[in-house]
């Protein structure tokens, strides 16, 4: 049955024959997941064939941040797109992003943060790196922003909750809400709800809906249109 978010929409970076996500959990099985009508319908598409390594997105209130990895271009990208899907910007990743890059993004009203290591970067604006604040895991990779507090997992990785005194350099204080979670690659906070999404890398085609607490409340897919997702964010 499809379903739809309230008045906000759960944006999810998935993989189409026009671009790929590489960084994939590493038991992932190609086909594993079940076909059926995907949980999900499908609003609006940005074309992201611009790299076929994008990663993360974030949504910053106006702008859709798109994160993509060094391969293309000896370089990580930030793409900056409208709701309308116009390209409207392109910076160079700061902090030393090497490799895959920032992977998802989440927006705290003055910073856009993503991770590449164990630090969780700030960017005040694509081309400003603003500083970090070390997290739990290396990296950082699914992200949200709940109004008061991070959430961060990866694969494999527990859900945690990290509490960050706004000091640059500090490291935030961890509270394990559990899992661990197979292909945890990005979290949303949807405020109108009051819940957590959480994307999966790992072929199953999964988001998971999650309390607030890590608690599981419900698993939906995006299969038959797509079988794995990069970053997320509510929009």
């Amino acid at each position: 049955m499809k379903r739809l978010l309230s008045a906000l929409a759960l944006v999810a970076l998935v993989s189409s024959g026009a671009y790929a996500i590489s960084d994939i959990a590493p038991d992932a099985v190609p086909g594993s997941g079940v076909v059926g009508d995907g949980d999900f319908p499908i609003l609006f598409e940005i074309d992201l064939s611009i790299n076929d390594y994008c990663v993360g997105v974030g949504f910053d209130g106006m702008y859709f941040w798109v994160s993509a990895g060094d391969q293309m271009t000896g370089l990580c990208q930030f793409y900056i797109y409208d709701d309308a899907g116009n390209l409207l910007d392109t910076q160079a990743q700061g902090a030393g992003a090497t490799g895959w890059g920032h992977r998802d993004m989440a927006w705290n009203g003055m910073y856009m943060f993503g991770s590449y290591s164990n630090m969780v970067d700030g960017f005040s604006d694509p081309a400003t790196f603003a500083g970090f604040f070390i997290g739990p895991i290396s990296p950082n990779r699914a992200l949200a922003y709940d109004g008061a507090a991070f959430y961060t997992s990866g694969f494999g990785e527990y859900l945690w909750k990290l509490t960050w005194d706004g000091n640059f350099g500090t490291v935030a204080a961890t509270e394990n809400l559990g899992g661990p979670w197979d292909g945890a690659y990005g979290l949303a906070y949807d405020c109108s709800n009051g819940v957590l999404y959480m994307t999966t890398a790992d072929y199953t085609g999964n988001i998971h809906e999650l309390a607030m607490d890590g608690f599981l409340l419900n698993t939906y897919t995006t299969l038959p249109e797509y079988d794995i997702q990069g970053g997320c964010t509510m929009a």
